[in-house]
């Protein structure tokens, strides 16, 4: 929790260790927090419409990951079927291009999900598991090789390296 700048986390690791032992939370550290989040401005986590379409016309793929990123696997075929027609209609809309790429919301998926796949314009669709492709592979889970903002080339290059030895 930040006051000013400054975090105040001794006092609210006091509070919760208080309210562990049965006692309540003084209202005056209730009042702190509610004046904290009203000034708090919480970071954008996703891109808006303009930057989406500054990445398409830079060259890169924009794939859809469902509409509302429900993961496919805790969803009936019905609401599996809409969340990813809407994610692609939208898009294909916005974008004014067929999607063909999609990632699974966090990586959860079953072999139901590639029968849905058949019947849309997917033809390339990524899962959160590491490794390399071959052409065999399937398109409907097609690997890996995750990558940071700080790795350099050779590490890029030594986790490509660790992809293919497996």
């Amino acid at each position: 929790m930040v006051q000013n700048g400054k975090i105040i986390q001794d006092e609210a690791e006091e509070v919760l260790t208080k309210l562990n032992q049965g006692e309540d939370i003084k209202q005056e550290f209730v009042q702190k927090v509610e004046d904290e989040w009203k000034n708090f401005e919480m970071p954008r986590l996703m891109m808006n419409w303009k930057e989406i379409k500054e990445i398409d016309n830079s060259g890169f793929i924009v794939g859809s990951h469902t509409h509302m990123h429900k993961p496919l696997l805790f969803l009936d075929s019905s609401q599996r079927e809409e969340e990813l027609k809407r994610s692609i209609e939208i898009l294909s809309h916005k974008l004014n291009k067929e999607i063909t790429h999609f990632a699974y919301p966090n990586g959860l998926y079953d072999n139901d999900c590639f029968k849905m796949f058949n019947n849309s314009s997917l033809q390339f669709v990524y899962t959160t598991k590491p490794g390399i492709n071959k052409q065999t592979d399937s398109p409907y889970e097609i690997k890996r090789i995750g990558s940071n903002a700080s790795d350099s080339i050779g590490i890029i290059l030594m986790k490509m390296y660790l992809s293919i030895r497996k």
